[in-house]
């Protein structure tokens, strides 16, 4: 295994620099002080994702012949300027944000495995869904100059909606292209471009700078509220999910897909715990369709299978469930867990219906 972070010669930086897609290359006028100290901390975090090393430059000559100081950091790529040079304070955590901004290419093709580098960067993420060559060679140009003014702040990608145009429901868009839009990967926010609107670039950059000044709130999917709820299951939709959840009651809640084969099982069950549990009106029992709504951002949670059963106290804290599906252990857990669970003493038999898996999205 290579080192976390390799001693480099001057006369080897530039073979160094060249041996890998994503190369950090700090300057230091000794192995020593505390500037060194936190580069080969950020190096040994940060092993798995990036290659680095460091060259003692006492007299600042290699550093300079790159664009920096000593101590200073330059981090090569093998796109777009090949290079970039780190200016500001040494600070580990705004090292690293320089390196997850400028790691990435200006706009590169998303897909599967390169989607994790993306959201893990902590940066929005705006799509540009192209349905063909004409699509990319008409819009791309225009959205990769607003990607270059926002670079560091957002980062900017081609889609292949031939390949991945199911992505756009998943960001509230209809699949027609070109289509844009920009998620918050880590907090599930999105923020549709209208569909109704002229695609221009004039169009796209004026919605990305009210995106960027929080001019824009983010879209949330979500059916109706029902007229009325006379079954023993609360339905539960994304208008409405902050104002149960912040009831001030205990609510058990199934997230579910209807084509999720371990939510048609769990769903009788689900029926009757809500049943045995209609008369405490301090707890409600309810379920939400995960394919149809949305989760408000503000929660700071993302469905990534079904069912997800969460109780949310009506104290605010929330418990993920994890057991088995049977009645007996969902009712333990309410009474175990729910600020109110002291109050219900009913009788509940019932075997495990199954052990406790997900449909994954």
């Amino acid at each position: 295994m290579s080192p976390a972070l390799s001693t480099v010669t001057e006369e080897d930086l530039a073979t160094f620099a060249d041996s890998d897609k994503v190369v950090v290359i700090g300057f230091f006028a000794e192995a020593a002080g505390a500037e060194f100290e936190a580069f080969s901390a950020l190096a040994n975090a940060n092993r798995d994702s990036f290659t680095f090393g460091y060259v003692v430059d006492a007299d600042g000559s290699s550093a300079q012949e790159h664009g920096a100081q000593v101590p200073g950091v330059v981090l090569f790529k093998k796109f777009d300027e090949r290079k970039n040079v780190f200016e500001g304070a040494f600070d580990s955590e705004v090292l690293l944000t320089f390196i997850k901004a400028n790691s990435v290419p200006l706009m590169d093709d998303i897909g599967p495995e390169n989607y994790q580098s993306y959201a893990e960067s902590g940066l929005p993420l705006a799509y540009l869904f192209v349905g063909s060559d004409e699509d990319r060679a008409t819009h791309g140009p225009g959205v990769e100059a607003i990607a270059k003014d926002f670079k560091g702040k957002i980062n900017f990608v081609y889609l292949d909606a031939a390949k991945y145009g199911g992505h756009a429901n998943n960001l509230n868009l209809k699949q027609q292209w070109p289509a844009f839009a920009i998620q918050k990967p880590l907090e599930g926010a999105k923020f549709p471009f209208d569909q109704s609107a002229d695609f221009t670039a004039e169009a796209i950059r004026k919605f990305v700078e009210d995106f960027d000044a929080g001019k824009i709130d983010p879209s949330l999917k979500s059916e109706d509220i029902p007229a009325t709820q006379n079954e023993p299951v609360f339905t539960l939709v994304g208008k409405q999910f902050t104002e149960i959840v912040n009831s001030g009651k205990d609510v058990f809640l199934e997230i579910y897909a209807p084509w999720c084969g371990h939510c048609k099982k769990l769903a009788p069950v689900w029926e009757e715990l809500a049943t045995k549990l209609k008369p405490f009106s301090n707890i409600i029992v309810a379920k939400f369709d995960g394919t149809a709504n949305d989760i408000p951002p503000e929660h700071g949670f993302q469905v990534m299978g079904f069912p997800t059963v969460k109780l949310f106290r009506a104290d605010g804290e929330v418990i993920d469930y994890e057991g088995d599906r049977s009645l007996a252990d969902l009712f333990h857990f309410v009474k175990t867990n729910a600020v109110n669970g002291a109050n219900i003493n009913i009788d509940v038999d019932g075997d495990a219906v199954e052990e406790d898996e997900k449909d994954e999205l």
